[in-house]
């Protein structure tokens, strides 16, 4: 199990990690050197946890990929998440293919935080494309810097 797992779960702790209780809705792992080969647990927590409603990965090297792995976790009908911070993670705008698509179907995020990333003007597009197809009854937000 990788440290994201035993943080974000509240489950036996390795060496180097505070003990972080089973109901704590926040996880901040902001510069943590997490890269794309932890997508797949990141994804594993959002479909697991159901208290985890704020996860912050900003300064990570997750790239493309690991996005597109944490992704199949935001789209699990059981993630609750409801504010994802993924600033500075390397993203391209191949990324933002698959956060649209997880932003579609995942009725809990309300926030999104993908700056300092270069998306250009296809990334902008495409989450516009996304927001139109949200319940009117939902508020959104997505902080971007498209260059």
């Amino acid at each position: 199990m990788t440290p994201v797992l035993v943080l974000c779960l509240g489950k036996t702790v390795r060496s180097g990690f505070a003990e972080v209780p089973p109901h704590k809705q926040k996880a901040q792992l902001s510069h943590c050197s997490f890269t794309q080969a932890c997508g797949g647990d990141l994804a594993e927590v959002l479909r697991e946890s159901q208290t985890l409603i704020e996860l912050d990965l900003a300064w990570n090297e997750i790239e493309d990929k690991g996005v597109e792995l944490l992704c199949e976790g935001l789209k699990h009908p059981d993630c609750k998440l409801e504010i994802l911070e993924l600033h500075g993670c390397g993203k391209t705008p191949a990324a933002c293919e698959n956060l649209c698509a997880a932003l579609t179907t995942n009725q809990s995020l309300t926030r999104l935080h993908v700056s300092c990333d270069v998306l250009g003007a296809s990334g902008k597009d495409q989450f516009r494309n996304a927001l139109t197809c949200r319940s009117a009854n939902t508020i959104f937000s997505v902080q971007y810097i498209f260059q």
